[in-house]
């Protein structure tokens, strides 16, 4: 049995035929149903196929029985890895024009197929410009989680593939785009051939469906080169013989298959849009282990209802960070506070703060909301993802990194907050203030 890592905790130490299902085919077997089918106590080990050649990290759970007794899988001690980079470079780049020449699996160095052969890959996976932005945000300057490479690393093996080719996540997988488009299709998804390889299968082996039916196939599937060191730890096991892996098959394709090939692609020509009432929530920087974010919900999670743009202080990392909402009434101490520790020079850009308060925000919450609701262009500076982008480059290039002590005093929960965090907190109570249209 295969299964993710986190469902380990779920699992019971034993199963009977009767748990799993199967109280019918015990009893066609001469079998009491509710004998034991399975144990998993002391029976599963959590491998990581990187450790067995494969070019990706996907740590995954198998629970391995035989004949009572527990499979021993060991991977090797200081396993030679594959990267990234190695699988991209040795499939030619997915909107080459010319497709002379042969193509050698990566994997399976052995298998050489010609270029034209090569099914599911020769078509644009390209990202439209604010979907990878959002994906770069959640990578690279998420609120509690912890900072992940965009775009992929190429000197490594690759991030686990999933059964969606999703790209705005953190988890999505996103490589820069060889064609040399910029924004608009600057970076791309993987194509369906590349996630089969990254998941060990022969370039020569094919997915039946529609490209979201062939990723949940490549997905979901168990990597081959693990399977092949776990068939093998069974058959030493019971004094099988292990044997070597048959030739590979030519590339066959009947009537009925869907080769993703030259298909269309009009992702990029398409404007994303949200649907009505999504949520928001953005911070300028993350420093000092804490954030100051905007969002049109409450964070905090005591108050349900309408539309209400609110301001909220998150401490710590991970899913157990603290969070507080900052009230507008702390804005006069915030200011008073900005007066004394900002020079000259940061006072000018408190200035600059005001005025793009001014021209930026509405002074309405629905038309805020409509403008991040909509898929408006992330240049146009009424988007509230346009806006914090903006007042975070203001406050990251014009602020310094000093310590305001006793912070606790203009109402935040900690004593030390960096001054970049402060400002940003002064800035944002402005904007909720002119968009909820709160008098003061």
């Amino acid at each position: 049995m295969e299964n993710v890592p986190k469902a380990l905790p779920y699992l019971k130490d034993e199963y009977s035929f009767l748990d799993l299902g199967l109280a019918s085919w015990a009893k066609r077997h001469g079998i009491k149903p509710k004998s034991i089918a399975i144990s998993i106590a002391d029976k599963y080990k959590i491998v990581d196929s990187s450790t067995f050649g494969a070019p990706q990290k996907r740590k995954r759970l198998f629970i391995i029985e035989f004949d009572d007794a527990p499979i021993e899988v060991t991977s090797q001690e200081e396993p030679e890895l594959t990267t990234l980079g190695k699988i991209l470079r040795s499939l030619p780049e997915p909107l080459v024009k010319s497709r002379r020449g042969n193509v050698s699996d990566p994997n399976y160095p052995d298998l050489v197929i010609t270029k034209k052969k090569l099914t599911d890959h020769y078509y644009d996976t390209g990202i439209p410009y604010r979907v990878w932005k959002e994906s770069e945000y959640l990578k690279t300057n998420h609120p509690y989680m912890g900072r992940m490479s965009f775009p992929e690393k190429l000197d490594a093996p690759a991030r686990t593939v999933v059964a969606s080719p999703f790209s705005r996540s953190r988890e999505a997988m996103i490589f820069r785009c060889a064609s040399g488009r910029a924004e608009n299709g600057e970076y791309r998804a993987p194509t369906v051939r590349e996630a089969a390889t990254l998941m060990t299968f022969p370039i020569s082996y094919q997915f039946f469906g529609t490209e979201a039916q062939k990723w949940k196939l490549v997905g979901n599937a168990v990597c081959p080169m693990t399977a092949r060191v776990i068939g093998r730890c069974i058959n030493n096991a019971s004094g099988m013989r292990s044997q070597e892996p048959r030739s590979f098959r030519d590339v066959n394709i009947s009537d009925d298959f869907i080769n993703l090939n030259g298909r269309s692609h009009d992702r990029l020509s398409i404007t994303p849009t949200r649907k009505k009432g999504a949520r928001f929530r953005r911070h300028t920087i993350k420093t000092g282990n804490m954030t100051v974010a905007l969002s049109n919900y409450d964070m905090s999670g005591s108050e349900q209802g309408s539309l209400n743009w609110g301001v909220y202080a998150t401490y710590g990392i991970s899913t157990q960070h603290k969070v507080q909402k900052m009230d507008i009434s702390l804005l006069r101490s915030i200011e008073d506070i900005l007066e004394v520790e900002l020079d000259a020079v940061e006072k000018r850009v408190i200035k600059e703060i005001d005025d793009l308060v001014e021209k930026a925000v509405p002074a309405n919450r629905f038309d805020f909301q409509k403008k991040y609701e909509a898929g408006s262009d992330f240049k146009e500076r009424s988007n509230p993802v346009t806006f914090i982008e903006e007042l975070r480059s203001k406050i990251e290039q014009n602020v310094n990194g000093a310590v305001v002590g006793e912070a606790e005093k203009v109402g935040f929960s900690k004593k030390d907050v960096p001054l970049k965090q402060v400002v940003a907190a002064y800035a944002l109570l402005k904007a909720v203030r002119k968009v909820n249209k709160v008098r003061g």
